[in-house]
């Protein structure tokens, strides 16, 4: 069943460009005493509360932008969510009124490690995937499935979503899931999966591995699995096993670069050290040059050695540009310096360089990381920054093609996501009270 919006009522709030020293609603600036002071007003809201966890996509085709959130149904907290779509054909000066795309469904869920992830394909469909969670007697959880709905038009309507799951031979429970649309079109969804873990609660009880609550060592493995689906049918074959070493909460990226070559990266969890029984939660980066089919060894983007025995919940930045290098940003809690870094590789993930440290202190809480390149090669980085002198802000830094840091910028809020148009970057949080903002930053 197809889902219309009318495209009237358009938000008529301006969009500034940001310059670098300046900031939007709700930034703030440091003064020489170590002060900060609001900059000012420069962003969209596209919504005022009750969004959360948005992403962005933008069409190098049409110049469309496109931005995916979850809000809830009613003003109640205990609502139901759906997943929209707004779109802005000014650069994001105007948006549109949102578009749903969940059809109705009342077990949608959202996380900022598991948020609606847009994309664009390169006849200008328009991809969302989304997550549902149904019950399952064995997992306390429930079951997490996720779904992609597909807009052959713009974004005004959304076909009814598919699971990407469907052709799975084995009971399976997926998320933290990410979206790449390969330059042929064929549409990439790359996942962590919890089938260990179901094919155990599955056997009688006194069948059942010893589980000893404090050990890592001995629970099931989380695997990283990818499905591909081409784009007229957007029919998923059974998914392609990457690992089976993921740490459990943390969120899987997916990058396709121009010549098809696949990259996926995501959180290790490792036992590598005797006498320690907290995993090591290092950042591992796998490459496909077969459409998927196959997967290189994974390769360590550095040798963190951060270690955590609760699963931490993150998401790791990567994107590739035109030159086909690979960028990756991520946290890291080690105690060799903990704090969020860059990387880049040129040899398709085989080897990766120094890090730079983009935020660094004796001590960094957790912070999610998102990461885009410009056509020139330029990388945008957006992250959180929840030390307690700060409170809760996002941060957004540019590194040119030599290296060279841009001053970071600072906006109040959570949960960060970027595009870029040209040179200039579009950067998405979700503010006070839900509010989803959107801000156009300039290099």
């Amino acid at each position: 069943m197809n889902r219309e919006a009318g495209w009237i009522g358009a938000l008529f709030a301006c969009l500034a460009v940001v310059q670098p020293g300046q900031a939007a609603e709700g930034v703030v600036q440091q003064t020489q005493g170590g002060g900060e002071v609001p900059a000012p007003n420069a962003a969209v809201t596209l919504q005022q509360a009750g969004g959360v966890d948005p992403t962005l996509a933008f069409d190098g085709r049409t110049g469309a932008l496109y931005v995916a959130w979850a809000r809830r149904t009613d003003a109640a907290e205990t609502a139901p969510l759906e997943v929209v779509v707004a779109r802005s054909d000014d650069g994001g000066h105007r948006f549109a009124d949102p578009v749903v795309v969940s059809d109705g469904e009342r077990d949608v869920t959202s996380a900022a490690i598991n948020p609606p992830q847009i994309a664009v394909g390169p006849n200008s469909e328009v991809y969302v995937l989304y997550q549902r969670r149904v019950v399952s007697p064995a997992l306390e959880h429930g079951r997490g499935i996720p779904q992609l709905a597909r807009s052959t038009d713009g974004g005004r309507h959304f076909a009814s979503a598919v699971a990407v799951t469907a052709r799975e031979q084995a009971a399976s429970s997926a998320g933290m899931a990410d979206l790449s649309i390969g330059p042929d079109g064929h549409v990439y969804v790359a996942w962590l999966d919890d089938r260990k873990r179901l094919a155990r609660q599955a056997l009688p009880a006194d069948q059942r591995p010893q589980d000893v609550a404090w050990l890592d060592a001995d629970d099931p493995k989380v695997q990283v699995r990818i499905a591909r689906a081409s784009a007229p049918e957007l029919r998923f074959e059974p998914s392609v096993l990457i690992a089976d070493n993921a740490s459990e909460r943390s969120r899987v990226a997916i990058a396709a670069g121009r010549d098809g070559t696949l990259y996926t990266a995501w959180r290790a969890k490792l036992n590598p050290f005797k006498g320690s029984y907290d995993a090591v939660r290092d950042i591992l980066v796998s490459t496909s040059a077969a459409a998927g089919h196959t997967w290189s060894k994974p390769v360590k983007v550095h040798d963190d050695r951060f270690k955590a025995g609760s699963d931490p919940k993150l998401t790791v930045g990567m994107a590739i540009d035109a030159k086909g290098r690979l960028h990756v940003a991520w946290y890291t809690g080690s105690g060799l310096g903990p704090g969020v870094y860059y990387a880049e590789s040129g040899d398709r993930g085989k080897h990766f360089s120094k890090p730079i440290a983009l935020l660094s202190d004796d001590w960094v809480p957790y912070a999610n990381v998102k990461l885009v390149v410009a056509e020139e090669g330029a990388a945008w980085v957006a992250f959180e920054d929840r030390r307690e002198e700060y409170g809760e802000r996002v941060t957004v830094l540019r590194i040119d093609q030599q290296g060279n840091v841009s001053a970071p910028r600072y906006w109040r809020g959570s949960g960060p996501d970027v595009a870029v148009e040209g040179d200039a970057a579009v950067l998405t949080w979700m503010g006070a009270g839900g509010a989803i903002r959107v801000v156009r930053l300039a290099p």
